[in-house]
């Protein structure tokens, strides 16, 4: 997921996250692994991630990990 408008990635992010669907978590912790990623995407990226039991899962992994940065 890229584009030149960090706003509408973000909004993308958003609606992956509002599908509710588990695919997603297979798409979005690229987001949550490049530091390059906008702040805001990276973030609608975790909470996207946390609409799914797949994705709570891996927001879990890497906290536990220390894998998740602080400002997400």
């Amino acid at each position: 997921l890229e584009g030149d408008d960090p706003l509408k990635v973000a909004a993308l992010v958003r609606a992956l996250g509002n599908a509710s669907d588990n695919r997603a978590a297979q798409v979005l912790p690229a987001l949550l692994d490049e530091p390059k990623t906008p702040l805001v995407v990276r973030q609608e990226a975790a909470k996207a991630l946390g609409k799914s039991k797949q994705g709570v899962i891996q927001l879990l992994e890497r906290a536990k990990g220390q894998k998740l940065s602080d400002d997400v």
